[in-house]
C-alpha cells in the first residue's frame, strides 16, 4: 500500500450467512466488490484476517497479492481463475484461500 491511501469499512458475509465489518484500503475493497459499510453496522470480523474468503494471483513480473472475495458465488471465487488490477499492476488468479472452497479450487 501507498502512503495516502484511504481505508473504509466494508460488509462482508461470511459462509454462514453473517454479515460482518471489514477495514481495508479503498483500493482492494473496489477491486473486491464489496459494498461500503457504516462502522457499527455490523459486528467486526473477529477471526484472523487469513480465514476471510480471497484469492491469490500474481503478475508477469513475479508480484504476489491477494484480494478479498466479497460472495461466495462471484466468478473469480468460483472458476479460481481471471485477472484484477491494483496499483498500475495486473494480477492472473492462481488459487483460492478462506472459508469453504468448492471442487474447482487448485489445492
Amino acid at each position: 500500500m501507498t502512503l495516502g491511501d484511504t481505508q473504509s469499512y466494508y460488509a462482508y458475509t461470511s459462509d454462514d450467512g453473517k454479515v460482518y465489518n471489514i477495514k481495508l484500503y479503498d483500493i482492494i475493497g473496489a477491486q473486491s466488490e464489496l459494498d461500503d459499510s457504516t462502522p457499527g453496522a455490523h459486528p467486526a470480523w473477529g477471526f484472523k484476517k487469513a480465514d476471510l474468503r480471497h484469492v491469490t494471483g500474481a503478475t508477469t513480473d513475479g508480484v504476489h497479492r491477494s484480494l478479498l472475495v466479497c460472495d461466495a458465488d462471484n466468478a473469480k471465487w468460483i472458476a479460481c481463475s481471471g485477472t484484477w488490477s491494483a496499483y498500475g499492476k495486473t494480477y492472473t488468479i492462481t488459487g483460492a484461500f478462506g472459508e469453504k472452497r468448492p471442487a474447482s479450487h487448485k489445492i
